[in-house]
């Protein structure tokens, strides 16, 4: 049986001035990196729900008494601090330096836009 690859292009305006040999490596980078951020996420939910004395695994959050729902949202900010505070405090070393070495330590040309 002959096996097809096929390309499904997610992206913005941008994937279209990329060059094919990206286009096609992408959705493997993207399917890591987003298998990476979800375990980030629920490892920070395990820590924050230890941290405050939450049961885990959690309830749906329809299934949440309308007084839980007020802790669910606490935990959901306090989840989204942690994440933002990792990516702050070592972003530039886990990420950017270590897929920089991937690529022989080339430079990358950033456009900062604030």
């Amino acid at each position: 049986m002959e096996s097809v690859l096929v390309y499904i292009y997610i992206g913005t305006d941008n994937d279209s001035t990329w060059p094919l040999i990206i286009k096609e490596a992408w959705p493997y980078y993207a399917n890591g990196m987003s298998k990476a951020w979800l375990t980030m996420v629920d490892d920070c939910v395990k820590e924050v729900c230890r941290n405050n004395f939450i049961e885990y695994p959690l309830l749906p959050f329809d299934a949440l008494k309308k007084e839980s729902r007020l802790d669910r949202i606490m935990l959901y900010n306090n989840v989204s601090k942690r994440m933002g505070g990792l990516w702050m405090d070592y972003g530039k070393h886990a990420f950017f330096h270590h897929i920089s070495v991937l690529f022989g330590g080339y430079s990358v040309n950033l456009k900062v836009t604030l």
